[in-house]
């Protein structure tokens, strides 16, 4: 399979520090009683200044790491010339915001967003981040800070002294690999019945996904970069289970029946059965192998021997008309919604199966007037004028007969009537649009 993601080689490539201006309300140090102005404000920022030079005089043989710079075809030493400055005046700034935001509410995520915006901002191979997050250690540590606040920034600085692991056969599963990542879930996208009818639906929204990140990013408000903390390949196969368990609750022939769409189950029942039987063929009759795709085949196996055994024992109450049981109004309301595309609406389509059948649940137990702010809030009423009606008498006719109201339409033209222009009428859609927005907002 071709990858998707390339690696950049340092050899080929580098990045130049990042321009980074003043913080507000940032004014440069100068020292009152001298006049010097920073660097040479006080004694630890002229320390730190010589440090810093004597140190780049050395650079790139100052240490190991900054040596093998050296055999890159792309290296001028004269690129980084004003890395000592550079490193002194973002030390400034960040002392600036430690000093501006410490008693803030949000201090700790405005400072260490600040630390993490300095230290990538040094390029690619990042020279003089070390330097600068050194210092910024010794200020945390020699400042008078509230002792709490202060452990807390010592803890958040070490995250940087912590040196990645390097690949081996033993952290392999949990390491990241964007690359190993991408192959992983395309797998499971292939391995998933999306086929099947009942599932259709999800394939174009699974297929735009790149699952990577283990938990929500989180934007650097200085950088504008979002972060997050990729899953290792172990990581994503136990989140696709899940995922697979989780949609195979949410979806499946018993909850088709009860919200009413079970209209065709030979169908269904053949399409389980042909699928059931290639799931079969794909696993071999001889391989007793371990893939990472058994936990995915296990749960489907499973899932395609309930659903086949359901539809069997259910489908005589739906061919024998005279056996079948009675329809509730959500199910008798769904169907009749269906006729007229309210599953294609997009606010309905975008909700899970489960939750559809909520939506319809909320319109059939409520009244006209919260129906009414419903159904424009989704769409359908547009949706009834523009494809199904040619006058507005029409379009009040048709949602009339779905909910059995009036039979010329006129309390529905009422309904729709007070949702624009609410002084005017003695009817009171209008007063639930909030309500219906909150219930919405419940079933995402």
């Amino acid at each position: 399979m071709e990858n998707l993601f390339t690696e950049v080689k340092l050899e080929n490539k580098f990045i130049l520090p990042t321009e980074v201006t003043a913080p507000e309300g940032y004014i440069v140090p100068k020292n009152d009683r001298t006049g010097q102005t920073f660097p040479y404000c006080c004694e630890p920022h002229s320390v730190i200044y010589q440090r810093q030079v004597e140190w780049f005089e050395k650079f790139p043989k100052c240490c190991p790491r900054h040596s093998s710079i050296l055999r890159y075809k792309w290296f001028n030493k004269a690129l980084y010339k004003d890395v000592p400055t550079l490193i002194l005046n973002r030390l400034s700034y960040t002392e600036h915001i430690i000093k501006a935001y410490i008693n803030d509410s949000e201090w700790f995520e405005i400072i260490t967003d600040y630390i993490d915006y300095i230290n990538t901002s040094f390029g690619i191979p990042s020279i003089g981040a070390n330097e600068y997050l050194s210092d910024v250690n010794w200020y945390i540590k020699s400042q008078k800070l509230p002792e709490d606040k202060r452990a807390r920034l010592i803890k958040f600085m070490a995250k940087y002294d912590a040196k990645p692991k390097q690949p081996s056969k033993e952290n392999s599963q949990t390491t990241t690999d964007l690359n190993v990542l991408y192959h992983t879930y395309q797998k499971w996208l292939k391995e998933f019945p999306f086929h099947l009818s009942l599932f259709s639906h999800l394939k174009d929204r699974f297929e735009r996904q790149l699952p990577f990140a283990k938990d929500k990013p989180t934007i650097n408000r200085f950088s504008g970069y979002a972060c997050f903390t990729p899953h290792s390949k172990e990581s994503l196969k136990g989140y696709l289970l899940q995922l697979t368990d989780t949609i195979l609750r949410e979806i499946n022939t018993s909850k088709m029946y009860e919200g009413g769409l079970l209209s065709k189950p030979e169908i269904i029942k053949l399409e389980l059965v042909l699928s059931e039987r290639k799931l079969k063929l794909k696993e071999g009759y001889t391989s007793k192998s371990k893939s990472e795709e058994d936990g995915y085949r296990k749960a489907l196996k499973n899932w395609y021997k309930d659903e086949i055994k359901f539809i069997k024992d259910i489908e005589p109450y739906l061919i024998n008309k005279t056996t079948e049981p009675e329809k509730t109004n959500g199910q008798y309301l769904s169907e009749r919604l269906s006729k007229y595309g309210f599953f294609e609406l997009e606010k309905v389509k975008s909700l899970s199966q489960e939750s559809q059948f909520a939506l319809i649940e909320l319109l059939a137990v409520n009244k006209m007037p919260y129906n009414v702010a419903m159904l424009d809030f989704l769409g359908f009423i547009d949706q009834i004028q523009k494809k199904y009606s040619r006058t507005l008498d029409k379009r009040n006719s048709i949602i009339s007969k779905i909910f059995d109201s009036d039979k010329d339409g006129r309390t529905i033209k009422g309904l729709i009537n007070s949702l624009h222009k609410p002084e005017q009428s003695r009817y009171t859609a209008h007063l639930h649009r909030q309500t219906v927005q909150n219930d919405y907002q419940k079933l995402t």
